[in-house]
């Protein structure tokens, strides 16, 4: 409980600071005129597409769970666990697609926690590909953003080794984890014979997923690509709205910078703050001033939170009407 409670006041004051010092660069006037002047059929059209996002990730779970759930249902799912982990620092919000999965469709906590590490996968290289076409194509203005590309690299690509480690040999890894620890003493004790159990659990989901037919995976990196290209076609959206002349590649190459600030340990209350450092330094770096980059990213966090939140309503809507 006290360390929930540190990493609440900690998330609390990151909001504090962060929002306080972006809000001292720009002037709020721009902030409101730039509301203004969003047109209503590309708000509706940048709807459109967030809503696209979510058919596309809703499919993927979709086809990882055997299309034994109603697609519907699924749908309300996706629409909660993307409302409670917009809400919720460092991606804890991951656990409520666990959680009902497991409370209202009786599906084990492991083929919850399998089925959404897979899919968070195809999301990693999804983003990875895409950032990297773009880093390809455009003209980078920040010599720190340049320099950094090396350290990026390295660490996605140590990320996507890890993973297919454990999705291969996770039996291999988990067998000599244990005889480490037990070596050492603590792999005895109750919370890591339950931890190792649970992860053995979830071991044998992805032996599950892995016998799936080739053609299904290359259908979820379909519906990843889907997935994310319907949500930076969206960020061009509302960048060009915003008169900002940049063309799409170079969209997703500043935009990405948001979507890595959703990783980090310690995150503003509802991304507030961090989102807008990493929106706010894409743009920098693809040659923006601060004040515009700033002042785009407060209109594009409003905007997704009024989109997330109309969808996390319906998905409440939808799952109340089938109790």
């Amino acid at each position: 409980m006290r360390k929930q409670n540190l990493s609440t006041l900690l998330a609390f004051l990151v909001t504090i600071i962060l929002v306080s010092f972006f809000l001292l660069q720009i002037n709020i006037t721009d902030l409101t005129d730039g509301l203004k002047q969003i047109n209503p059929v590309y708000f509706i059209f940048g709807f459109a597409l967030y809503l696209c996002s979510y058919i596309f990730r809703t499919c993927r779970f979709y086809v990882l769970l055997n299309k034994e759930i109603n697609f519907k249902d699924l749908f309300y799912v996706v629409c909660i666990h993307n409302l409670v982990n917009n809400i919720l620092p460092a991606r804890t919000g991951e656990v409520s697609y666990v959680y009902i999965l497991n409370k209202l469709h009786n599906r084990s906590m492991s083929e919850g926690i399998a089925s959404l590490t897979v899919v968070r996968f195809f999301d990693f290289i999804t983003i990875f590909l895409l950032f990297f076409i773009s880093v390809s194509r455009i003209q980078i203005e920040s010599q720190f953003i340049t320099n950094s590309l090396g350290f990026i690299t390295l660490f996605m690509m140590l990320v996507i080794f890890l993973f297919l480690t454990f999705f291969f040999y996770g039996n291999h890894f988990i067998s000599n984890t244990r005889k480490i620890l037990e070596t050492f003493g603590p792999g005895n004790k109750i919370s890591f014979i339950y931890l190792f159990g649970k992860l053995e659990d979830v071991i044998k989901s992805f032996e599950k997923i892995k016998s799936f037919e080739k053609i299904i995976f290359l259908e979820l990196i379909a519906l990843s690509f889907g997935a994310w290209l319907s949500l930076y076609l969206f960020n061009y959206i509302l960048i060009k709205t915003l008169n900002i002349d940049l063309d799409f590649l170079t969209v997703i190459f500043s935009t990405s910078f948001a979507v890595f600030t959703t990783v980090l340990p310690i995150q503003g209350i509802g991304g507030f703050g961090t989102l807008e450092g990493g929106w706010s330094a894409g743009l920098i770096a693809a040659g923006l001033k601060s004040d515009v980059a700033i002042c785009s990213a407060f209109l594009f966090h409003i905007i997704m939170i009024i989109y997330f939140l109309i969808l996390g309503f319906l998905g409440f809507l939808g799952m109340k009407s089938k109790r």
